[in-house]
């Protein structure tokens, strides 16, 4: 299990690496998650809160790539790329 904060450095160097200078599609849907599903933020006061292991396994996916849900190089959704 890991903490919302270093899923969130994952998501932070995975966006950097697609998208340096703006947002890329994935990085806001994961924001959007995180309020949505976890209901708080990366850098929320609890963002210590240990997360789902489904949450952890998807996002850490995408961190790494390896989704099909979101372009590997620009972090779009394939529709979009």
């Amino acid at each position: 299990m890991t903490t919302l904060i270093a899923l969130a450095h994952k998501m932070e160097s995975y966006n950097h690496a697609v998208a340096s200078g703006s947002k890329c599609v994935a990085w806001q849907k994961f924001i959007e998650e995180c309020r949505d599903d976890l209901h708080r933020l990366p850098w929320s006061d609890d963002a210590g809160y240990f997360v789902p292991e489904g949450f952890w396994e998807y996002w850490n996916c995408v961190a790494a790539g390896e989704s099909g849900d979101f372009d590997a190089k620009s972090g779009d959704e394939p529709s979009r790329v």
